[in-house]
C-alpha cells in the first residue's frame, strides 16, 4: 500500500536532522556563552587584579547565572586560563597574518610590532590580562604565557637566517628582545598610557633590529617607524 505521506525512512532521516540541528545549536549558545563569560574575566581582571576579583562579579558582567559559569570552568584559574589561551590565539593569529604579509624579516618584524601596538590600545584590557595579570594568576596560564614566548622568541630569532643579517647574535639574544618589547608593553599598560607603546616603537625596533643588522639598518628603522 503507498500513500502520501514519508516512509518510515525519510521520517528517521528528518529526525536526525533535526536532532543534529539542535545539537549544532546547543554547540553555538555553550560557545556564545563561554565567550561572553572569558570576555568578562579580562576585562574584570584589568579593572579590579586577578586576585582581588570574584567569580560572583565575572556572572554578573557576563550576563549569565552561576550554573552557567560552573557548567564551562571549575573555578576562577580555570576561566582564567581559558581567557587568556584563547585571547593569546587571536593576538598571535592578527600579528602573524600582519608579519606573513611582508617580503622580508625586517618589514615583517615592524608589521607585527605596529599590530601588537593597536591592539594594545585598542584592547587596553584584555592586553593588561594578558601581559600583567598572568603573573599573578600563575598556574597552567603562566605556563602557556612562557610557550608564547618560545613562540615569539623563535620568530625574533629568524633574522639570524636572513641573508642580509650582518650580526649572528647567540639565541638567547632572541629571549632577551621579547622580555625587552614585554617590559615596555607592561609598563605603558600599567600606567595607564597604553598609547606610549606606540610612541617607543621607533627605539625598541632600532635595538631589535640593530642586534641582527648593521647600524645604518637600525637607524633607517628608527627614522622609517618615526
Amino acid at each position: 500500500m503507498t500513500g502520501g505521506g514519508p516512509t518510515n525512512g525519510s521520517g528517521a532521516r528528518s529526525a536526525r536532522s533535526e536532532l543534529a540541528r539542535l545539537r549544532e545549536s546547543g554547540e553555538h549558545r555553550d560557545r556564545e556563552a563561554q565567550e561572553r563569560i572569558e570576555a568578562a574575566m579580562l576585562e574584570l581582571c584589568a579593572e579590579r587584579g586577578y586576585r582581588d576579583l570574584a567569580v560572583g562579579a565575572v556572572i554578573e558582567r557576563s550576563g549569565y547565572h552561576r550554573a552557567g559559569f560552573y557548567r564551562h570552568f571549575a573555578n576562577k584559574a580555570e576561566c582564567f586560563e581559558s581567557a587568556w589561551a584563547a585571547e593569546a590565539v587571536r593576538w598571535w593569529d592578527q600579528l602573524a597574518a600582519a608579519a606573513e604579509a611582508e617580503p622580508d624579516w625586517r618589514r615583517s618584524f615592524c608589521a607585527a610590532l605596529n599590530g601588537a601596538a593597536a591592539l594594545i590600545e585598542k584592547r587596553p584590557g584584555p592586553a593588561r590580562s594578558l601581559l600583567v595579570e598572568v603573573n599573578v594568576a600563575g598556574g597552567e596560564a603562566l605556563a602557556h604565557r612562557d610557550r608564547l614566548h618560545d613562540q615569539v622568541a623563535a620568530a625574533i630569532d629568524c633574522a639570524r637566517q636572513d641573508s642580509h643579517s650582518s650580526h649572528d647574535p647567540p639565541p638567547i639574544t632572541a629571549r632577551f628582545m621579547v622580555g625587552l618589547l614585554e617590559s615596555a608593553a607592561v609598563k605603558a599598560l600599567t600606567d595607564g598610557e597604553p598609547e606610549r607603546f606606540r610612541e617607543e616603537l621607533p627605539e625598541l625596533a632600532g635595538i631589535v633590529v640593530g642586534a641582527y643588522y648593521d647600524q645604518a639598518l637600525a637607524a633607517e628603522e628608527i627614522s622609517a617607524r618615526g
